[in-house]
């Protein structure tokens, strides 16, 4: 969430800079929501269920990933487990 937060002030910086006009009603991002009307409690929460998701989802598709490595380590012998250790395909 920090670099959402900072990139949301340096896209409000380069946007006024280039075009003159502004992205969000103020930077950083929470502080546009306050001024949308949100309350604190409520930017706090969303910006929780967001960070949340998101692990959930990077660890969700590293576990499959991690099983798809297990799976292809259990069917090799003890010679093709070297080779598919240093990352090496089988032939």
């Amino acid at each position: 969430m920090f670099y959402i937060e900072a990139l949301s002030v340096i896209i409000q910086v380069t946007s006024r800079y280039a075009f003159g006009r502004k992205v969000f009603a103020m930077a950083p991002l929470h502080h546009h929501f306050e001024l949308k009307g949100w309350s604190e409690e409520k930017t706090v929460m969303r910006f929780w269920w967001y960070i949340s998701s998101s692990w959930y989802l990077g660890f969700g598709w590293r576990y499959t990933d991690i099983i798809r490595i297990n799976e292809s380590y259990s069917n090799a012998t003890n010679y093709e487990y070297g080779i598919l250790a240093l990352g090496r395909k089988k032939q």
